[in-house]
């Protein structure tokens, strides 16, 4: 394997630990203090916010991007959502700042698409479909030294 890094999304665990906390705060509030005073909808809709809040903090919490085989694969925690390219379809790669209102995760940017956990960094690759990606990533350098060498 030329290249393999996982990124952890440090404030994004932070948010989803936060969340989830004054999730099962307000569910432990509504199952004792306020269950004759709540509607019935309540405590069910708070225990799969719960539930969402768990299943979203373990698939964004990270992101691995590795080159393997002539082929670029990132995906984000255990493997979800998990994307490849050819090496030989990339046109061009080069190091950018997203804009920080980009944000994290799985996004639609302005000409293509963003897969980030943390930061502002990324590598922009430009296809020869002309399609466009970021990957974001807090060794940039490393990353395109890698895609360059196993372009060769």
């Amino acid at each position: 394997m030329a290249y393999q890094h996982k990124q952890l999304g440090f404030i994004l665990i932070t948010v989803f630990v936060i969340v989830f906390l004054f999730l099962v705060d307000l569910l432990t509030l509504s199952i004792i203090f306020w269950h004759d005073s709540l509607p019935a909808y309540v405590t069910p809709l708070l225990i799969a916010a719960t539930i969402l809040i768990i299943i979203a903090g373990v698939l964004f919490s990270s992101m691995t991007i590795r080159i393997e085989d002539g082929h670029l694969i990132w995906h984000f925690g255990f493997g979800f959502w998990k994307n490849h390219v050819q090496l030989n379809e990339i046109h061009s790669s080069a190091p950018v700042r997203n804009k920080w209102w980009y944000g994290w995760g799985i996004r639609k940017i302005p000409g293509g698409w963003l897969y980030n956990v943390s930061g502002l960094d990324a590598v922009e690759f430009s296809l020869e479909n002309g399609r466009l990606f970021r990957l974001g990533s807090d060794e940039t350098d490393k990353l395109l030294t890698a895609v360059k060498a196993a372009q060769k």
